[in-house]
């Protein structure tokens, strides 16, 4: 890999662990490189490149952003790491905060129900719902080229030591691009909620966020699209309130749980994907029905040692599988079969393996590799390296 005036890059490529991919990392936005296919290069399959090939790429621009990374977020009022954001190659921010009357809790959730708080009427109809109480500008310094979040500090912010739901709105310092004005709203509050559906029903669960206990007499409120009321509670001393029928017709349109005892509130938007997974690199694992959980005692042996590999083979939800024996192979460093073996469950759904690693195993990485009927397979990497097991010394007097 060069530049286009034939300098070589400061990189090296990478192979994914599936073997069919190469990366090339820590390259720049809007830049031209030139990749060169050396004639010899052996593919796994044995094909041979016959003559170099020579290509050009461009790759794409990276612009300038910033964001909120959550909306809705919840603040413990007593213990807060700030409120997170996100930048790329953007340094500073200004950031006002806004804080919504109790009054008009319920418009303020009707309005921001239609879509995001960024589009200019929403902001400006915000005017009659909330109060300015801070401003502040917030230097982010963001590596180069890379998208990195931060948590803006606010505990120290006196205006916000009042329980509440309050707005922030952000935008690039010097900037008037509409494309880097963000808003989103967040509650400071004690009550923590929690809401889970149980076929029909929907149990609630109210704890405090600075004790962990069961909150009692937390009035609770079930409200539709448009913030009317369809049923309200006060929790149980266990901090319980349960809603039935909510498959009803009056109570398909159920949209938010709001909760609220003296100064603290906080409210649940129940139409949201239960869980946030944008933290976690789940696109790398595509739905399978069955799959194997493969794990052992360590992860690192020396040659002539004992590989020890147990695994669980579960469905979609979980439970056990009783299948035919599995097909399994460890692979060497090199990509060469070590040992093919049936692979035969000791009870429903669990197998373990012993593998007697020889003295001149090569060292590097290792992969056991499990095969299903359906053509996918699993894979359990683990380390054989030389290396010295620590020695402690203890005295006995």
């Amino acid at each position: 890999m060069t530049d286009a005036e034939g300098k070589r890059v400061d990189s090296a490529w990478v192979l994914s662990t599936s073997g069919k991919q190469l990366y090339f990392p820590h390259i720049e936005p809007n830049t031209e490189y030139r990749v060169t296919l050396y004639q010899g290069l052996r593919s796994e399959a044995g094909a041979i490149l016959r003559t170099t090939e020579h290509h050009k790429l461009k790759t794409r621009d990276l612009h300038a952003s910033i964001g909120f990374v959550d909306k809705g977020s919840l603040l413990p009022a007593k213990v807060s790491r700030g409120l997170p954001v996100f930048s790329v190659n953007v340094d500073e921010v200004d950031i006002n905060l806004h804080r919504v009357s109790a009054d008009s809790y319920k418009p303020f959730f009707e309005m921001t129900n239609g879509g995001g708080l960024e589009r200019y009427w929403r902001l400006q109809s915000l005017d009659k719902m909330t109060k300015l109480v801070h401003s502040g500008r917030y230097t982010l310094n963001p590596l180069k080229n890379r998208r990195r979040e931060f948590n803006i500090p606010i505990s120290n912010i006196s205006a916000l030591k009042q329980p509440g739901v309050y707005v922030a709105v952000m935008r690039a310092a010097g900037s008037y691009n509409r494309d880097h004005l963000k808003a989103t709203y967040f509650t400071v509050t004690d009550i923590g909620l929690h809401a889970r559906f149980y076929g029909d029903r929907l149990d609630t669960h109210l704890s405090s966020l600075s004790t962990g206990e069961a909150m009692v007499g937390v009035k609770v409120e079930l409200l539709d699209d448009s913030g009317m009321l369809l049923e309200e509670g006060l929790s149980t001393p266990e901090g319980l309130v349960l809603f039935s029928s909510m498959s009803s017709p009056e109570r398909r349109n159920a949209r938010y749980i709001a909760a609220q005892q003296d100064e603290f509130y906080t409210v649940l938007d129940i139409k949201r994907p239960a869980l946030d997974l944008s933290d976690f690199n789940v696109g790398d694992r595509p739905h399978r029905p069955v799959e194997a959980f493969l794990y052992g005692p360590r992860d690192l042996y020396r040659p002539g040692e004992t590989v020890v590999v147990s695994a669980l083979l579960r469905d979609h939800d979980g439970k056990p599988v009783k299948t035919a024996p599995l097909q399994a192979r460890y692979r060497r460093p090199d990509g060469e079969i070590a040992k093919a073996f049936v692979w035969h469950s000791e009870q429903a759904g669990y197998f373990e393996s012993h593998y007697q690693l020889e003295r001149d195993a090569p060292t590097g990485s290792w992969t056991l590799v499990v095969d299903h009927p359906g053509g996918y397979s699993d894979q359990y990497p683990f380390q054989v390296e030389e290396f010295l097991p620590r020695a402690d010394e203890a005295g006995v007097q």
